[in-house]
């Protein structure tokens, strides 16, 4: 999850979604993690890519999120697998900030225009 969360992936899906929350954009990364290591590399890298294989904004999987803990539950009978997480890796700012877009319609144009044509209109 840390490996993904970066302002220009926040763009893409802001792109793609038409609006990306704080939790949106944590749903659309476990889905991102489900398409596999290769995908997931991929639009890591360069979040265009997703215009070769996203066709709709079903691109959030928020259930999946819950499965780690279920479980971790189910192997320790502990709940406390998300203050595990967050103590051993952390959750908070972007790993990287590429742009300040801040759904600023012009910079997401030069931003990510492969999306932005595809998704975002002109």
């Amino acid at each position: 999850m840390n490996a993904s969360y970066t302002s220009t992936l926040w763009a893409a899906v802001y792109i793609i979604n038409s609006g990306c929350s704080d939790d949106a954009f944590d749903y659309f990364r476990a889905w991102l993690i489900m398409q596999g290591q290769t995908t997931f590399r991929r639009v890591v890298a360069d979040p265009e890519v997703l215009v070769e294989f996203v066709e709709s904004d079903d691109i959030f999987w928020e259930e999946i999120m819950y499965a780690p803990t279920k479980a971790h539950k189910l192997v320790t009978g502990k709940d406390n697998f998300t203050e595990m997480y967050i103590q051993k890796y952390g959750y908070g700012q972007p790993t990287e900030i590429v742009l300040e877009w801040n759904e600023d319609v012009d910079k997401l144009k030069a931003l990510l225009p492969k999306l932005r044509a595809n998704f975002g209109g002109s």
